[in-house]
């Protein structure tokens, strides 16, 4: 389990460095830029997706057992994955194709683990919840027939 506790923020730290280095290399002549997509993933895609990251550590610290579900390993694994093959393939502009092609699919990783992160909360939450008993739609009117 610990492992998906610091893969998130690991990645995040990545992802800002990169981008940092990229802003950097573009007002300084001496740091190189390794592609359009570096540069593209630098001050777009990796921006992004440090917030996207930033909210589903979040999403994991709150939970009481800090655990995630298999299909949200599956998530945050290919997320993590997609990022890897991001970063690699914009080293050169001869591959830099792939990571054009890598960021609708990141995007909709992304999104998809954010989502069920917070599903998984919310059922957590639910699950966790008192239960009420409201047997009678009649609680709801006091003071006689309506």
């Amino acid at each position: 389990m610990r492992f998906w506790l610091w893969i998130l923020p690991a990645t995040a730290v990545v992802v800002v460095i990169l981008a940092v280095y990229t802003v950097a290399a573009y007002n300084a002549e001496n740091l190189p830029i390794f592609s359009a997509a570096f540069f593209l993933n630098g001050v777009l895609a990796f921006p992004a997706l440090f917030l996207s990251l930033g909210i589903d550590q979040f999403l994991i610290m709150r939970r009481d057992e800090r655990t995630v579900t298999r299909t949200e390993r599956i998530l945050i694994g290919a997320l993590v994955g997609l990022v890897a093959v991001s970063i690699l393939a914009s080293l050169s502009e001869d591959t830099s194709f792939i990571t054009v092609f890598s960021w609708p699919v990141l995007l909709v990783v992304a999104i998809t683990t954010t989502i069920a992160l917070g599903a998984t909360n919310a059922r957590l939450a639910r699950d966790s919840a008192p239960a009420r008993d409201d047997d009678s739609i009649e609680d709801l009117f006091p003071g006689g027939e309506h």
